[in-house]
C-alpha cells in the first residue's frame, strides 16, 4: 500500500462517533420505548383491519355523546348552511338587457324548482340543501361518502338529472378481486395506474336486518367512477 493510498483511506473514513450519530433517535430501543412496536403495513392493510370498528364507534359517539353531536351540528351549519347558491349571468352578444334578465330569471327559477326533494333526490326525501347537509354529515361520521348522479328525471321533472347519497358502509369493502384486468381493493376497482374506474356496492345497506332476508347487503353491483363523486379525506 502506498503512502498516498493510506492517507486517502484515513481521510475518507468518517469517525466512529459520527457514524453512530447518523442513526435516527426515533429508532433507538431504550428503557422508555423498547415496547413500542411499529409495523410497516400499507395504508389499505391498516384501514382494512380497523375500518368497521372505527366507523361504528364514531357513529356511536354521535348518537350518545352530546359534545360530539353538537360539534357535528356546528360544522354542518357553518360549512353547508343554506348550501350552494346559484346566479345565472347569461349575456347576449346584442345589447338587450331585458331579454338577458328574462333568460337569467328563467334559469334561476328552473334551478330552484329542480332543488325540490321530489326532483333532485332519487328517493324523493331530501331537497338539494338537505342532500348537501346529509353528505357532509356522513363524511364527518364515516370518513367518506359517495354521491351518484342519475341521468333521468324523477317526480315528473323536466330535467333528467338527480342525485343519490350512498353511505360508506354500502361500498363492498370486503370485496378484493380482479375484474377486466383491473384490481379491486376494498370495493374500489382501479386500473394499472391506480386510477379508480368503478366502485362496487351492496344492493342494500349491510346493517339492515330484515326477517327472512339476507342481512349482509344482498348482491354486489358496480357503478362507473364517472357517475360517482367520492368525498373523503386523504
Amino acid at each position: 500500500m502506498s503512502f498516498r493510498t493510506f492517507i486517502k483511506r484515513i481521510w475518507n473514513t468518517p469517525p466512529r462517533h459520527s457514524i453512530q450519530h447518523r442513526r435516527y433517535d426515533g429508532a433507538r430501543r431504550g428503557r422508555l420505548d423498547r415496547d413500542w412496536q411499529a409495523w410497516g403495513n400499507s395504508a389499505n392493510s391498516e384501514v382494512y383491519a380497523s375500518l368497521q370498528t372505527l366507523r361504528n364507534r364514531s357513529r356511536d359517539l354521535l348518537r350518545n355523546n352530546d359534545y360530539a353531536r353538537g360539534m357535528v351540528r356546528h360544522l354542518v351549519d357553518n360549512v353547508v348552511y343554506t348550501g350552494i347558491a346559484f346566479q345565472a349571468q347569461i349575456k347576449q352578444i346584442k345589447d338587450n338587457t331585458k331579454n338577458e334578465d328574462r333568460i337569467n330569471d328563467q334559469i334561476e327559477s328552473a334551478w330552484c324548482d329542480w332543488g325540490k326533494a321530489q326532483y333532485c333526490d332519487v328517493s324523493g326525501q331530501c331537497c338539494f340543501n338537505e342532500i348537501q347537509q346529509l353528505a357532509f354529515k356522513s363524511f364527518l361520521e364515516s370518513g367518506e361518502v359517495f354521491i351518484r348522479t342519475i341521468k333521468r328525471s324523477f317526480g315528473g321533472s323536466t330535467i333528467p338529472f338527480a342525485l343519490e347519497v350512498i353511505k360508506a358502509d354500502q361500498c363492498a369493502e370486503d370485496y378484493n378481486s380482479t375484474h377486466n384486468g383491473n384490481q379491486i381493493v376494498m370495493g374500489v376497482e382501479i386500473d394499472r395506474w391506480k386510477r379508480p374506474v368503478a366502485y362496487w356496492f351492496y344492493d342494500y345497506h349491510p346493517g339492515d336486518f330484515w326477517f327472512g332476508t339476507n342481512p349482509l347487503g344482498g348482491g354486489r353491483t358496480t357503478s362507473n367512477s364517472r357517475n360517482l363523486t367520492r368525498i373523503f379525506d386523504s
